[in-house]
């Protein structure tokens, strides 16, 4: 056990390898005290007690992300619900590619012209991604410069989601 140096918390920490990104809000002097890439379960005990757990990937401490905007309807927003806003849902057979669009304003067009009339409510979610994953895929124009998306193929949702930084983020909302 350790004294947190922002809270005066006692803390324990453990470190696991991992690839999966689950971020929370966490002590950043314990943040930076870890290495990157490195799984950090702090467990803030107070009074004898364990009073949270937080669960984090870390990642270099930098800004080398892109903003992304994906339109979702209701129930591709209940599974990044029950993912902690941390993860996009698998793709299903039928959907072999993961478009996450490069401005809002794309995804508020898909949003509301496109989920309100099939499902009754559109969201635009909003996230940052790892620079660094995404230099392996390139922007496609879907249907001119306004309309401008990343094509993820579904066996690398893993990966995307692990290049997710922060939580994903519902901005809009429709219907």
């Amino acid at each position: 056990m350790t004294a947190c140096l922002q809270s005066g918390s006692s803390i324990a920490f453990s470190l696991l390898r991992t690839s999966r990104t689950i971020s929370r809000s966490a002590c950043l002097p314990c943040i930076y005290a870890a290495p990157a890439g490195i799984m950090l379960w702090c467990l803030n005990v107070r009074n004898g007690w364990i009073a949270d757990t937080e669960r984090l990937t870390l990642h270099a401490m930098s800004n080398d992300t892109i903003t992304l905007w994906r339109p979702v309807g209701p129930v591709e927003l209940r599974l990044i619900q029950e993912a902690g806003m941390a993860a996009f849902p698998p793709r299903l057979p039928e959907q072999p590619i993961f478009y996450p669009v490069t401005t809002e304003e794309y995804a508020v067009k898909i949003a509301r012209d496109w989920n309100v009339p099939q499902s009754g409510s559109g969201f635009v979610t909003r996230f940052q991604v790892r620079r660094n994953y995404l230099d392996g895929h390139e922007v496609h124009d879907a249907g001119g410069k306004a309309h401008r998306e990343y094509w993820i193929p579904a066996e690398d949702m893993d990966a995307f989601n692990a290049a997710i930084v922060g939580e994903i983020e519902v901005v809009r909302e429709f219907g």
